[in-house]
């Protein structure tokens, strides 16, 4: 009987509309987070949607008890924030036109015959000193 009188009292008591509006924030936050998760390359628009709906919680649910406001928000800054792999590689890599000969050759070179006597790791041609075990070369 107890919960014919909560249900009673949150359809048509004080909660009423705003607790159901309350429940449809929550919802659309949650729709929201699943289409940025499908959509990796609008989580800017999804992040804004998931920050009003966090926002607009506050009317019908106090704002999901705080803890969902606060996780809304945070979790649409991080949307927003956030860059697909593939940005981050388009920004960071250099087209191949641009690469020179030079640019993939290793920085140290290690001729075949050039190892340390004392402890026989490779070295480069001009080392004065093992970089291994130090001895003079």
């Amino acid at each position: 009987m107890q919960w014919w009188a909560l249900l009673k009292f949150f359809l048509f008591g004080i909660g009423g509309i705003f607790g159901l509006l309350g429940v449809l924030w929550g919802a659309l936050m949650i729709v929201s987070a699943f289409m940025f998760r499908a959509n990796p390359q609008q989580h800017v628009g999804w992040g804004i949607a998931i920050i009003i709906f966090s926002c607009l919680s506050w009317v019908g649910a106090f704002g999901g008890a705080f803890i969902g406001f606060l996780l809304g928000l945070v979790g649409g800054i991080l949307a927003m924030v956030w860059q697909p792999i593939e940005t981050m590689r388009s920004q960071h890599s250099v087209p191949i036109s641009q690469v020179t000969p030079g640019a993939l050759q290793p920085q140290t070179t290690f001729s075949r015959s050039m190892f340390c006597p004392n402890c026989g790791k490779p070295v480069a041609q001009d080392a004065r000193f093992c970089p291994n075990c130090g001895k003079t070369l």
